[in-house]
């Protein structure tokens, strides 16, 4: 009975965890269609070579332009899972079309985080590899860097951990 209580305790500590922070099942992330991937890969491929044209423009006119394109995944506090993984889907669609494409995932979390789970950053860093699995590429051609906070993107408030709390992409060789 005491080990029947114990783990209905667990269960529902578990579930109030992943809800309040609102971390994902992994298991519920379905492989997507190969043909989705490649046109995911294609629309921001188009996107980035009209946003470097207008920036050739703007710099012939004597403008400084700064391209800032978004290539991060982003979790929830002390998740280590998300369903957000749009760039994660661009990433797979271009290795799909490319064969010599390795990537290199970068795990990172925030200082908070750190102090408490310093794992995360590894998990979050091998959850985005599985996805990419999952979705037909080889694990050798994808690399895991845990950085922990080595490599924070923002300052220590509130904002910054957010930003903090991702897996960046390094391309590896093409």
């Amino acid at each position: 009975m005491k080990k029947l209580f114990a783990l209905l305790i667990l269960t529902i500590i578990s579930a109030c965890g992943r809800m309040k922070n609102n971390c994902v099942n992994a298991n519920k992330i379905e492989k997507k269609s190969t043909e989705y991937l490649i046109s995911k890969s294609d629309s921001i491929y188009a996107i980035r070579e009209s946003e470097w044209e207008q920036k050739a423009e703007l710099e012939k006119q004597g403008i400084i332009s700064e391209i800032n394109f978004e290539s991060n995944i982003y979790f929830n506090q002390n998740c280590f899972t998300t369903e957000k993984l749009e760039f994660a889907y661009c990433a797979i669609g271009a290795m799909l079309k490319n064969e010599n494409l390795r990537i290199r995932i970068v795990g990172n979390l925030d200082k908070l985080e750190l102090k408490n789970n310093p794992e995360l950053s590894l998990k979050r860093a091998e959850f985005v590899q599985m996805i990419m699995i999952k979705n037909g590429i080889k694990k050798n051609r994808i690399e895991i860097l845990d950085v922990k906070n080595d490599r924070p993107n923002a300052p220590l408030n509130e904002k910054g951990r957010k930003e903090n709390r991702r897996t960046d992409f390094e391309i590896i060789n093409e």
